[in-house]
């Protein structure tokens, strides 16, 4: 895991506005993933470059005003079921403060701060985007994944 202090340079304060409009399309995507789990082997041929990545499907994707680009997948990961975000600021090498990624992910159902997460930063053409993935656990009494 990368402790985001450790990113200081890397880290700017935007404004994240969360409205009912953004609420309705994080509800979507959320939708979306659970619909739509990644499997292992999509994973592995996503990293050799023979898919396109979870990024490039609508579906998974939502934009949060002004500038959040938020990618949700649910994945069959070597831990086992996970929830996994991808943050970006549009058009931004900077990457979101701790504040507005803990928003994030209780906006998508996280326990926990983002110091309870695996958490990595990922260099992509235009952007730098942070990664943030939990396991997810069976809750037997619910029989939903939590």
């Amino acid at each position: 895991m990368v402790s985001l202090s450790s990113l200081e340079n890397l880290i700017t304060s935007r404004k994240l506005f969360v409205d009912s409009a953004a609420e309705r399309e994080v509800e979507r995507v959320i939708k979306y993933a659970e619909n739509n789990i990644v499997s292992y082997s999509m994973l592995e041929a996503m990293v050799a470059g023979q898919v396109s990545p979870v990024g490039d499907k609508r579906g998974h994707v939502c934009v949060i005003p002004r500038e959040y680009r938020i990618v949700y997948s649910i994945e069959e990961q070597a831990i086992g079921l996970c929830r996994h975000l991808s943050v970006s600021l549009a058009q931004s090498k900077y990457i979101p403060d701790q504040d507005a990624l803990n928003k994030i992910i209780k906006l998508f159902g996280f326990d926990g701060e983002i110091e309870d997460c695996y958490v990595w930063v990922e260099e992509l053409r235009h952007v730098n985007a942070v990664n943030i993935v939990q396991p997810l656990k069976w809750d037997r009494e619910t029989s939903t994944l939590t």
